[in-house]
């Protein structure tokens, strides 16, 4: 493949940050003020922040400085590989993104842990579900993230877009959007490894490509290359980390074959959309589960429609698996969003949680509590935990997230709402 030039320009821009915390409220004033970002405009019931609480307006200023010190990294990350120019290389069963120059060792306060800046893999492995995967920059895109749907749910989103996409949101969950609350807030894919630098030039890089990629048309193939080779680890192995240690790996318990879509990121584009369907026709033999939060914006959540509403030949459900995910912390998924949707994904507190018992009837908020965290410390993994319907430890091994989308575990529909508990 021919060598593209890597000029897609800054993404993140803070200074929309900058300027309208300087447009508080009285209110926000008198409270100790700081929520950068929201500027004036909505109204405290909004907001969903009652700023006599100084709890919830600390709660919000920490989670918007994390927002703005990933947004600081990725501008920074992005100004470092401007004009360089990167390749696609397929190198044994994996396939690289090369830097035709490797990246500069920066920014100095937060500098990669490693001197090999040229050298990334298009897919990552996550130990904690056992799976090949496939990462992009997390956030809203106004800081260099793909995740539209978080525009009406973090305070590093300039007033005005802020305001236009939370009305969207409104208008599905029939209630305001409660930044306090809202999970894209509180991300966990803007801090802990995520928001090291070595990370960020590996999605940056990744993201660009992407682009690049769905606009000329080679996203599909090569993506269809990459998993048709991926390790999917169906047997027991070790698995060699970033550090050289290595791990075991128990094989997969019913042998067949799971993917993560976005541990971190989401489905920026219709386009983008449509190239993953094909990947997942080309592959009927794996079961891709994406969770996303672009129910929230009119054309995404219709172009999940459009494109997603059937399986692939040879197969009964579909294995494009895009599960809709709350908006807030001990909150329902909405439902009903049309076919290209599966069931969706919750995050309760366990205090919140409204019992106990994993599996739980239809009219709960969610069906089914992952117990991935229940396992024993060294082994929290999906290929450990007790999944729907398990009584032993033989029946250990869960795959909830990806198998019952569409249809529970005894093939009825709808599939199960999956809470993953706060934590």
């Amino acid at each position: 493949m021919a060598a593209i030039t890597y000029k897609f320009g800054v993404q993140s821009d803070v200074s929309p940050v900058d300027s309208a915390s300087a447009e508080m409220t009285p209110r926000q004033a008198e409270a100790g003020g700081g929520l950068m970002g929201l500027g004036q405009g909505y109204s405290e019931s909004d907001l969903g922040v009652d700023f006599a609480d100084q709890l919830s307006v600390d709660i919000v200023n920490a989670t918007h400085s994390g927002l703005e010190d990933m947004t600081w990294l990725r501008r920074a990350v992005e100004e470092a590989l401007q004009g360089r120019g990167f390749r696609v290389e397929f190198e044994g069963r994996e396939v690289k993104l090369v830097l035709l120059k490797p990246a500069p060792m920066i920014p100095a306060w937060n500098p990669p842990t490693s001197e090999e800046l040229q050298r990334f893999s298009v897919l990552s492995w996550t130990s904690k579900m056992g799976t090949p995967s496939f990462s992009l920059p997390a956030g809203a895109p106004v800081m260099g993230g793909s995740c539209p749907g978080a525009a009406a749910g973090q305070t590093i989103v300039p007033v005005e877009t802020l305001q236009r996409n939370a009305r969207e949101v409104r208008s599905i969950l029939g209630a305001p959007v409660r930044l306090v609350q809202a999970i894209c807030q509180h991300c966990y894919a803007e801090g802990g490894q995520y928001s090291t630098a070595l990370v960020q030039y590996a999605q940056v890089l990744r993201y660009a490509w992407t682009k690049e990629a769905v606009r000329d048309g080679s996203f599909s193939q090569i993506m269809d290359w990459a998993i048709k080779h991926a390790d999917f680890a169906l047997k027991d192995t070790v698995r060699k980390l970033e550090d050289g240690t290595t791990v075991p790996v128990r094989g997969e318990r019913d042998g067949k074959k799971y993917f993560r879509l976005h541990d971190s990121g989401d489905f920026w584009s219709p386009e983008y959309i449509a190239a993953w369907k094909v990947v997942a026709n080309l592959n009927p033999d794996v079961t891709f589960w994406a969770p996303s939060r672009v129910w929230a914006n009119a054309k995404l959540r219709e172009a999940v429609n459009l494109y997603n509403s059937m399986p692939p030949p040879g197969r009964a459900t579909n294995n494009l698996v895009i599960r809709p995910s709350a908006y807030h912390v001990n909150e329902a998924p909405p439902k009903n969003l049309g076919p290209g949707w599966a069931a969706g994904s919750t995050s309760f507190k366990d205090t919140l949680k409204p019992s106990q018992a994993p599996r739980l009837n239809l009219q709960a908020p969610y069906q089914w509590d992952c117990q991935a965290y229940t396992t024993d410390s060294d082994k929290v993994t999906c290929r450990d935990a007790m999944p729907p319907g398990g009584m032993s430890d033989a029946d250990r091994g869960c795959r909830a997230c990806w198998k019952y989308g569409q249809q529970d575990e005894r093939g009825n529909t709808p599939g199960l709402t999956v809470n993953y508990t706060l934590h």
